[in-house]
């Protein structure tokens, strides 16, 4: 493991660069001044830069919503979500059958996606083929109630995850996701189904898109995610200390020291590099 200053001393090193999204492009309501420059550079080293969320929305959202984190979509290749993935995984098994779903954390904009295909939504584990915990609030009456979530689990429903986040941090301060509820299930004896960073099928799938042979890097803010994911994979990782893991570890306002990352060294994998981040704040590491 290896800690930078300069995001441009790795350059060189790589083809293709993979980019979480939150605690990566901002800060859950501010982008980060220093990606963008960063992205242009890698568009003139005529890099391949790619885009990997664990955000519930379908792909063509998550480019609305890197637009509008002052990311224009001539300065990457690609976006791939979570909630893609999910898409298209319910997407197939609902052309095999119409299925029927207790959304966890109900959110009646989230419906839209699946307006097209015979996927219903009912108020009632009793009429579910599965749960599903995708947008929405994590205080919705289904997602705090116990009961209903192991009425579910007798009946053997599998709880489908489209986004495997526990936590992000928005504006300096940590908030829940909906990968705790995904937790809580599986605490509870459910069986999960999550897309996502850490699971392979995200990283499979968006191999299709990068060469053969590329020299890949993985650009996250967690390591139960993002890093591990990709290492999985055998990519190389750098952790920037602007997201969740920073923010476990004290990290986000002020940089740590050699000493200070003894932690991450100890780790079996720890990340390959570690990089102060994009926010323009921190200057000295």
């Amino acid at each position: 493991m290896k800690k930078i200053a300069f995001f441009n001393e790795i350059i060189p090193q790589y083809d293709t660069f993979v980019f979480d999204i939150w605690g990566v492009v901002h800060d859950g309501y501010r982008p980060f001044p220093k990606l963008r420059p960063t992205l242009e550079a890698l568009r003139e080293a005529h890099k391949q830069v790619i885009f990997l969320s664990n955000m519930s929305q379908p792909s063509s959202e998550v480019e609305q919503h890197l637009q509008a984190m002052e990311v224009p979509r001539d300065l990457y290749d690609c976006a791939y979500s979570s909630g893609q993935a999910t898409l298209n995984y319910l997407t197939k098994r609902t052309q095999e059958k119409p299925l029927s779903c207790l959304h966890v954390n109900n959110d009646i904009s989230f419906r839209k996606y699946f307006s097209q295909h015979p996927l219903f939504f009912v108020d009632t584990p009793h009429l579910a083929d599965f749960l599903l915990v995708a947008r929405g609030s994590l205080l919705s009456s289904f997602a705090q109630n116990t009961d209903v979530l192991k009425e579910a689990i007798a009946r053997g429903l599998p709880l489908i995850c489209a986004n495997p986040d526990t936590s992000v941090v928005i504006e300096g301060k940590l908030h829940a996701r909906t990968g705790s509820l995904a937790h809580t299930y599986e605490e509870l004896g459910g069986t999960v189904i999550s897309f996502g960073k850490p699971h392979p099928e995200i990283f499979e799938d968006i191999m299709q898109k990068i060469p053969h042979g590329s020299r890949i890097i993985m650009i996250g803010d967690s390591l139960e995610t993002d890093i591990a994911g990709a290492q999985a994979h055998a990519w190389d990782t750098m952790l920037v200390l602007t997201g969740v893991t920073a923010h476990r570890y004290g990290w986000l306002y002020d940089l740590p020291t050699s000493e200070e990352l003894t932690p991450l060294r100890k780790l079996r994998s720890p990340p390959t590099w570690v990089f102060k981040g994009f926010d323009g704040v921190k200057t000295h590491f």
